[in-house]
């Protein structure tokens, strides 16, 4: 009896994927804070124009931070998140951008 070890009969392009040696970073999110300054009319623009939310969403995200104090504004890659957090606070909004 032969015993083929999976080595051997292993398609090329599958052996070549087990050198690949992959980096994948975490998803983040930007987490938008209440503030005593910016008007809940802003913040809904904000989000609508800046993480593309529809109203309803924007709504809905911008009460939970006024109720609670934070809210998860946008989930993407790291550089997506710091391209969102950087657009968000160049209009005012108090945001920070972290790892899931």
């Amino acid at each position: 009896m032969t015993v083929y070890s999976a080595q051997k009969t292993m398609d090329p392009t599958i052996q070549n994927l087990n050198n690949i040696d992959i980096d994948l970073e975490p998803p983040y999110e930007v987490v938008l804070y209440n503030d005593d300054v910016t008007d809940i009319v802003s913040v809904i623009g904000a989000l609508m124009v800046v993480c593309h939310h529809p109203l309803e969403v924007a709504k809905q995200i911008a009460i939970e931070a006024h109720n609670e104090g934070r809210s998860i504004a946008f989930f993407g890659s790291k550089s997506e998140c710091l391209q969102v957090k950087s657009k968000l606070q160049t209009l005012g909004l108090t945001v920070e951008c972290e790892p899931i």
